[in-house]
């Protein structure tokens, strides 16, 4: 959330070299130069057939998908650019990205909601969680598990149930969080840290 939180404010811009606040772009590396990165953005991509065999589905998805496309904020900053309606622009990619920073907080009232003992609540939160992304659908999206390809949108979940069919709605916090690959790398945190089974040739 704090990556996100500085680059909203403008941040990044102002201390691109810093590695605290450009931290969302990356900006304080020297591009020439290789380096270990959070994610990979970009709508094309090439590498090894043994790298792709060892990827998970959500690595996968985040590589193939165009982006540009897929996400709803895009094209909706394209239309209201488009048209001219930079108010609605700038009112909109503040809602979402408050709500963005929001999903990736820890708080735990969604999970309440969905467990609350009144049926009525929890039918309703159920529902809500249906149209809204809520932080504990988003934190199944970070999860070692069945749940980390599904609810790629962390705004609106009407896309990934009406369009993508990658709707979860869990009713407790994931166990572990990342990435899996193999189980061993699951199951030891020195082996996830200090292994890296994709070689550098």
């Amino acid at each position: 959330p704090k990556t996100a939180l500085w680059k909203m404010l403008g941040l990044n811009h102002l201390f691109p070299k810093s590695k605290v606040f450009g931290r969302y772009h990356m900006t304080f590396l020297d591009p020439d130069e290789i380096a270990e990165v959070d994610a990979i953005s970009g709508s094309f991509m090439m590498f090894r057939k043994n790298v792709y065999e060892e990827l998970n589905v959500t690595q996968v998805v985040v590589a193939g998908w165009g982006w540009m496309f897929a996400l709803p904020n895009y094209w909706f900053g394209f239309i209201c650019l488009y048209f001219g309606l930079l108010e609605t622009w700038a009112i909109g990619t503040a809602i979402k990205s408050i709500w963005g920073v929001h999903v990736h907080t820890n708080w735990k009232y969604d999970l309440y909601l969905l467990n609350h003992k009144n049926p009525l609540i929890r039918k309703t939160m159920y529902a809500l969680c249906h149209i809204f992304t809520f932080p504990n659908q988003h934190h199944q999206h970070h999860s070692r598990s069945k749940n980390s390809a599904r609810n790629m949108n962390n705004f609106l979940a009407l896309f990934d149930w009406l369009f993508w069919k990658k709707l979860t709605i869990e009713f407790e916090r994931p166990k572990v969080y990342g990435w899996r690959q193999t189980e061993r790398e699951a199951n030891s945190t020195l082996y996830r840290y200090l292994h890296r089974s994709i070689s550098a040739n």
